[in-house]
C-alpha cells in the first residue's frame, strides 16, 4: 500500500501544503504507524528506511519540532535516543490517508476482489 500512497502524495502538492508534511516525513511516520508502541533509534530507522544517517537525522529533527515524534534518551547511552510516534503524528498520518482516500479508491475501482487479494 505504501508503494501506492507515496506516489499519490508526491503528485498531490495540495495535500502536502495543507498538511505541512512532505513525502519523506510521511514515509517515516508511516513506518511508525505499523507498531505505534515500538520505539526506534536513528540508526534503526536509517536501516529500515534505507536512508543515510544524516537524512534520517534531519527528518527526525523536523518531526520532533512538529510534535509528530517524541524522543527519550537511552538510560545507558545518553547519545542514543529512542524515537516514538506521538498522537499528533498518528493524527497527521490519518489525515493524509483520509485526504488521499478518494484517489486510492479510484485506483482500485477497476480491480476485481481476487486481483486486490493477489496484490495484497
Amino acid at each position: 500500500m505504501r508503494g501506492i500512497i507515496l506516489p499519490l502524495l508526491t503528485t498531490r502538492n495540495t495535500v502536502i501544503t495543507r498538511l505541512e508534511i512532505n513525502v519523506s516525513q510521511f514515509g517515516l511516520l508511516t513506518h511508525f504507524t505499523h507498531n505505534p508502541a515500538r520505539s526506534y533509534t536513528t540508526s534503526e530507522l536509517a536501516s529500515v528506511m534505507e536512508m543515510k544517517q544524516p537524512e534520517i537525522t534531519k527528518l527526525v529533527s523536523v518531526l520532533l519540532e512538529k510534535g509528530a515524534l517524541s524522543a527519550k534518551f537511552d538510560s545507558f547511552d545518553k547519545s542514543k535516543r529512542h524515537l516514538s510516534i506521538t498522537d499528533k503524528g498518528m493524527t497527521l498520518c490519518r489525515d493524509v490517508m483520509q485526504t488521499l482516500q478518494p484517489e486510492i479508491a479510484l485506483l482500485f475501482s477497476d480491480l476485481q476482489d481476487d486481483e486486490i487479494q493477489r496484490m495484497l
